[in-house]
């Protein structure tokens, strides 16, 4: 059965009763530098956030067996911060990248990296099983996939990433 989730960086812990989150937090690679509730965001604060949201992105990749990503509403907005991992090649595929294009191999991550830091968006999604990936505004992530299992779900604990499932029927817990 196929689901949709959102998956952030957000303790639930730190959300009001209506669901809001109320800490003041870095939302972005640009708020690398500012200060927040938890002190200066520094690039390995931003980093290890991204790579987390990576390894888990690339692990449902390799759990569905999907060899390429197709991108759809594809749109570029800027290139990336020279300082960051990456950045040299991120640079270099996006330059040349538009909508409707085949990714596969490293540049499935490096897409992914290029969504997380707001360089481009769009939609990620496979055409031979079912997996589509979608960033959205202030580090959120939205998947469609198959039902998360438990290793998904102990997966993304591990990584100090939060879940909720999407739909009309779901309370949409954060978890």
């Amino acid at each position: 059965m196929i689901k949709e989730y959102t998956i952030c960086k957000y303790d639930p812990q730190s959300r009001n009763e209506h669901g809001t989150y109320i800490k003041d937090e870095w939302t972005s690679v640009s708020d690398i530098g500012k200060l927040f509730d938890d002190g200066i965001c520094t690039a390995k604060n931003y980093l290890d956030v991204e790579n987390n949201l990576v390894a888990f992105c690339l692990g449902l990749v390799k759990k569905y067996d999907v060899h390429a990503l197709w991108s759809f509403d594809f749109k570029f907005f800027s290139y990336a911060d020279i300082s960051l991992p990456f950045a040299f090649e991120i640079n270099q595929l996006i330059k040349h990248f538009s909508d409707g294009d085949e990714i596969k191999g490293n540049n499935i991550e490096l897409i992914i990296r290029a969504m997380l830091r707001s360089n481009s968006g769009g939609t990620l999604f496979s055409r031979n099983k079912h997996l589509v990936i979608e960033m959205g505004w202030d580090y959120y992530m939205h998947l469609e996939c198959s039902e998360f299992d438990r290793v998904d779900k102990v997966t993304l604990k591990q990584l100090n990433l939060f879940w909720k499932e999407e739909g009309r029927d779901t309370k949409g817990v954060w978890r």
